[in-house]
């Protein structure tokens, strides 16, 4: 690839970005919204805001988490539209120091990437036990308890689906 073809493809993200994440966003934005007024609806106002509450905690961590992320991402991509030149150059010296950059930035963003799915899926596991026996000691309906369960999921489902989005 050439830094203009890199550049192209650069266009074609554009593109992707407006056709697909904006609308992703917003389904997600609004799947976030329509899960709280069900937990609310549904639930006490304890339950309700120890879940608004973590799902907030679990947010900022993620925009703390990513805008590391996002720096890695930028020399990555910044090495990879070099990568023609380090071919071309045809010196196994500079193509080694080349793939040990490319190796280093791949393996920190994916330890990054594995080390906040992890922290939020153990985050939503704990949030979904606390939910359960919440909705337990109400003495809900089954349905009712079921519907709660499902929303909490959808909720942090959507919030645990942002890194990801924002990074495309």
């Amino acid at each position: 690839k050439t830094v203009i073809s890199a550049r192209v493809d650069l266009i074609d993200d554009v593109i992707y970005f407006f056709e697909i994440l904006i609308p992703n966003l917003g389904a997600m934005a609004l799947n976030i919204i329509m899960a709280l007024i069900w937990i609310r609806i549904q639930t006490n106002a304890i339950c309700f805001w120890v879940i608004t509450v973590t799902s907030a905690i679990l947010l900022i961590i993620i925009v703390i988490y990513e805008r590391k992320t996002f720096t890695t991402i930028i020399k990555f991509k910044d090495i990879k539209e070099n990568e023609q030149k380090v071919l071309l150059s045809r010196n196994a010296n500079k193509y080694h120091k080349y793939l040990l950059r490319t190796f280093e930035y791949s393996r920190t963003l994916v330890k990054r990437d594995f080390c906040l799915t992890t922290i939020m899926r153990i985050v939503q596991l704990l949030l979904v036990l606390f939910v359960l026996i919440a909705t337990t000691k109400m003495n809900l309906t089954p349905g009712t308890i079921f519907t709660v369960v499902t929303y909490t999921f959808t909720l942090n489902e959507g919030i645990l689906s942002i890194p990801d989005t924002i990074e495309d």
